[in-house]
């Protein structure tokens, strides 16, 4: 009797059974999907946003050496030196750890770092994290995501307030380091095979996107000499590793190319060249210089002299 009853109940209500399953199945797929989901992205997330006290074996996000244990732990003491400097203000602390050249061409003075980067950054503590973007022979630089508390906010994804990059040198200035775009300037030993101009000092400037070179010279020519002309525009060039590097042309408006005879200049050019590994730069070519200026001015649409190059090593 019960069985015939249940058969009767299984057969007037079976589509509604198969529905009601179907249902519950979907429901139990989708509740294990997203929890297994949420709890891999809280375990990277926890893993992102620890500051990397521990080595991590891995290499750096620009091509280059991958960064030694002993290298890294003594960089991640400097960099959290400056940030617990920040964080406490102590920000003359924390000025006094950036390098000279730092200092030099990115913040003059103590104000200077506390309007550009202490006071945009450092309105209450923050937490920060490390990743090693690249490592050569010369320099350590790390990107720095600077956050506020996960824990206190429970979102990741809101609390990445700022963003730079801290950069610390392997045979000097260990106690050191730059912050920002800026890496590294040094003064270069130059000669040049030209005889219209005599270099007398060269410096460089690293940047994380660009090489800077600010160089002095003197006219040692018989003529006035014009060292870029405007309608020239591919004479100027970088090179290093067998790539040639163009320069910034909005930036070569700031420069005096007119030289007068015995005068000495100085004038900056910028190239679009981005640190990396040791693709070092090896010299400048400065080609179509117009050795007699005067002569060019008499007929600049149809000058038809020879003009110089000048080629500075490095």
């Amino acid at each position: 009797m019960v069985k015939r009853d249940l058969h009767e109940l299984w057969e007037k209500y079976k589509i509604k059974i198969y529905i009601v399953i179907s249902i519950i199945l979907v429901i139990c797929f989708f509740v294990v999907l997203f929890t297994n989901y949420f709890s891999s992205q809280e375990k990277n997330e926890n893993n992102d946003n620890t500051v990397q006290s521990v080595y991590q074996p891995s290499k750096t996000v620009i091509k280059g050496e991958e960064v030694k244990k002993k290298k890294y732990e003594d960089d991640a003491k400097i960099i959290k030196n400056f940030m617990d400097f920040c964080n406490n203000n102590d920000v003359r602390n924390a000025y006094e750890l950036l390098t000279d050249d730092c200092k030099k061409n990115e913040y003059k003075t103590l104000q200077d770092f506390k309007d550009k980067f202490y006071t945009q950054i450092y309105t209450k503590k923050r937490n920060y994290t490390i990743q090693s973007w690249i490592n050569n022979s010369e320099f350590t630089t790390y990107k720095v995501r600077i956050t506020d508390d996960i824990l206190a906010t429970g979102d990741y994804s809101s609390s990445v307030k700022f963003e730079t990059y801290i950069t610390t040198y392997k045979d000097e200035n260990k106690d050191k380091i730059s912050i920002g775009e800026f890496l590294y300037e040094k003064k270069l030993k130059t000669k040049d095979d030209s005889n219209i101009v005599d270099v007398i000092s060269l410096r460089q400037r690293i940047y994380k996107s660009k090489e800077v070179y600010v160089i002095t010279i003197k006219n040692i020519s018989k003529n006035r000499i014009l060292l870029y002309d405007k309608k020239e525009t591919s004479s100027i060039r970088l090179y290093g590793g067998g790539s040639a590097y163009e320069p910034y042309y909005d930036k070569l408006i700031n420069n005096n190319y007119l030289v007068e005879v015995g005068e000495t200049v100085e004038i900056t050019l910028s190239f679009d060249k981005s640190a990396g590994s040791n693709n070092k730069s090896s010299y400048i070519n400065i080609k179509n210089v117009v050795e007699d200026y005067d002569k060019y001015i008499q007929n600049i649409n149809d000058y038809k002299e020879e003009r110089g190059t000048i080629k500075i090593s490095f």
